[in-house]
């Protein structure tokens, strides 16, 4: 089998580990395929498997909200990135004898002579402009593979709404939701306090800057900055600060925090209802997925939301007050 998660944020990476953990014990050989950040975690999990380094989106993306009208302008590079992974598979297709593609939004990774499912929340795409078009375009490159599945369950508990709620040519399969952490209890010390930073440059540095001083308000909160290839580790006036942690890492910060803040990514909702962890979401500007998703579930009894332009005026009072989120 080959697996090929996209590069954008670590979130399709992360959630492709338990399909790569079931395959691998049916005994199914598992190659992996990708670039950049999502490749070096991919290769930090499963250091002994086969991976293989594929073309790079190499997005640039937007300081302000206008993300969505940068990758828009982007297009036609983006176009020639999938047809560009198409043709490796293609070529890689000859020297190994695949039984099963599985790719994660990775829309040139799938073949003709080989079963190919794509990984997907988004169905739907939202956007101030040019949706319908968006949406076509779509549409038609998921209906170049033989299935779908939807990382999201049907009914009570659906986390990706709208995203997902529309009909494809090809069979659509809810698999549930999936994360690569456990709900375990801890004996550790209780953290008040765990933040995640995730997701493209440079809006993951600029969500940090405005985050630490606030942070620095709260002894013994974490700072994961979320750099795959930092290994730092240091305290900066009762800040606990971490370049990069592992699974192992994250999980027990997580089992032991009180309260995550961190990105509106899908992958990360999946984690914090698996891990019924109360949080804090700060959508990335101008990703229009996250916006919707942190308007979905951003007055739930269990998360909150805020824009990034209101975390100096309104983060602290939301901190505070999240003992008393299940008594609204």
């Amino acid at each position: 089998m080959l697996i090929a998660p996209l590069n954008w944020g670590l979130g399709h990476a992360t959630r492709c580990i338990p399909i790569i953990e079931e395959y691998l014990a049916k005994d199914w050989e598992v190659i992996l395929a990708s670039d950049g950040a999502s490749l070096s975690l991919l290769r930090r999990t499963f250091p002994d498997l086969k991976s293989h380094e594929l073309p790079g989106y190499d997005i640039k993306y937007a300081k302000d909200a206008r993300l969505i009208i940068a990758v828009i302008l982007q297009l036609p590079k983006i176009w020639l990135r999938i047809r560009d992974e198409f043709l490796w598979l293609k070529a890689f297709s000859k020297t190994v004898d695949l039984d099963l593609v599985i790719s994660d939004n990775r829309y040139g990774i799938h073949s003709k002579k080989t079963h190919s499912v794509i990984i997907s929340h988004q169905l739907k795409i939202k956007s101030p402009v040019f949706e319908d078009m968006l949406n076509r375009i779509n549409h038609k490159m998921l209906n170049r593979f033989d299935e779908c599945w939807v990382p999201d369950v049907e009914g009570s508990g659906n986390l990706s709404g709208a995203l997902s709620d529309i009909p494809l040519e090809i069979p659509k399969k809810y698999i549930g939701h999936l994360s690569n952490l456990k709900k375990v209890k801890s004996n550790s010390e209780e953290i008040p306090l765990l933040c995640i930073l995730s997701g493209p440059e440079p809006q993951r540095s600029i969500l940090e800057r405005e985050l630490k001083p606030i942070l620095l308000d709260f002894p013994g909160a974490f700072l994961i900055r979320g750099l795959v290839n930092e290994e730092s580790s240091a305290d900066e006036e009762g800040l606990h600060v971490m370049g990069f942690a592992d699974r192992k890492q994250i999980q027990d910060l997580m089992n032991r925090s009180r309260l995550v803040i961190c990105r509106a990514g899908y992958t990360s909702l999946m984690d914090l209802v698996l891990m019924d962890k109360k949080a804090i979401l700060i959508p990335t500007p101008g990703q229009t997925e996250q916006e919707y998703l942190a308007e979905l579930h951003g007055s739930s009894l269990q998360f909150r939301a805020i824009d990034q332009e209101d975390i100096s005026t309104g983060l602290r009072s939301l901190i505070t007050s999240s003992s008393r989120w299940d008594l609204s």
